[in-house]
């Protein structure tokens, strides 16, 4: 199998610029530099007083949105859900991010803007569209791994960001030989380490025309104490990956069923136990943490 994928700082660093680059064949991981964030001092402070444990699986907000026609094999492929209206997309962005704090809201609410509209022309036909602010701490993807989805984009405001392996840097004998091992630090030689605030795009396994696998990435861990991380993600999926929140007992059934889904944080339900192949962090197996 030829693994010639590699990642690509794209230059200019601007949207457009991060958009003709993923359309390079062999470019799996694409970034713009930004530098520091303009608000990253009141994103900080207001970090510090959000708990990972205190959200279900660290997820703040979330949006879902369906954006292009499900395959027709989609449980979902029925008249339960309506392709997303431009109304409905900025309904969602709001909702998103209605409970930040004033300061940075607009900012990240435009970020996540740019993640639909980049995502929706690189990938016009994958179906579903899943917009998340997660505050990552204890419970992230250690491991290196691709992913299964078609891809993800995402910005980490404060933190570290992902780390990312070009294909020739990674063992690929080894990385098989190590699948079930809780650690597999050494199937990678060396990477490329995400400056924070930078915009990342990831082809997964699913993306239209990739050749191999997906970009090969992990969170990044360093030594205790564990850095405490906020990101903004856009998914792209093929299916409709289940939302945190979707457990939630008090969740409206008309909701759940209309074309667009929208959560703020609410207050952690009790524990349910966990059934055998769900994902890690009890989601579906698609999704991981970056």
């Amino acid at each position: 199998m030829s693994r010639r994928g590699t990642v690509v700082r794209a230059s200019p660093a601007t949207f457009a610029g991060l958009e003709k680059a993923a359309r390079r064949q062999n470019a799996k991981g694409v970034y713009i530099e930004r530098g520091p964030h303009t608000k990253a001092a009141q994103i900080a402070t207001w970090l510090n007083g959000q708990e990972e444990e205190d959200l279900m699986f660290g997820e703040f907000a979330s949006a879902q949105l369906l954006v292009a026609p499900p395959p027709c094999e989609d449980s979902d492929c029925d008249d339960d859900h309506e392709l997303a209206t431009e109304e409905d997309v900025e309904a969602a962005l709001d909702q998103l991010v209605s409970e930040l704090p004033d300061s940075f809201r607009a900012a990240v609410r435009d970020d996540a803007a740019a993640l639909v509209r980049l995502s929706r022309r690189l990938s016009p036909a994958t179906p579903w569209l899943t917009l998340r602010i997660e505050i990552l701490h204890e419970e992230a993807c250690w491991r290196w791994h691709q992913d299964g989805y078609c891809g993800r984009t995402l910005v980490c405001y404060v933190g570290p960001g992902t780390l990312a392996a070009d294909d020739a840097q990674v063992d690929w004998d080894a990385f098989e030989a190590s699948m079930g091992e809780e650690d597999n630090e050494h199937v990678v030689s060396s990477c490329h380490e995400i400056p924070t605030n930078a915009v990342l795009l990831m082809k997964g396994d699913a993306w239209p025309g990739i050749k191999g696998s997906g970009l090969t990435h992990k969170s990044p861990r360093g030594q205790p104490p564990l850095p405490k991380r906020v990101l903004l993600k856009c998914d792209l999926t093929d299916f409709r990956p289940m939302l945190a929140y979707e457990d939630d007992p008090l969740l409206d059934d008309v909701a759940s069923r209309s074309r667009s889904r929208s959560r703020s944080r609410s207050p952690k339900p009790p524990p349910t136990p966990r059934r055998k192949g769900l994902a890690r962090r009890g989601r579906s197996p698609s999704s991981g943490s970056s």
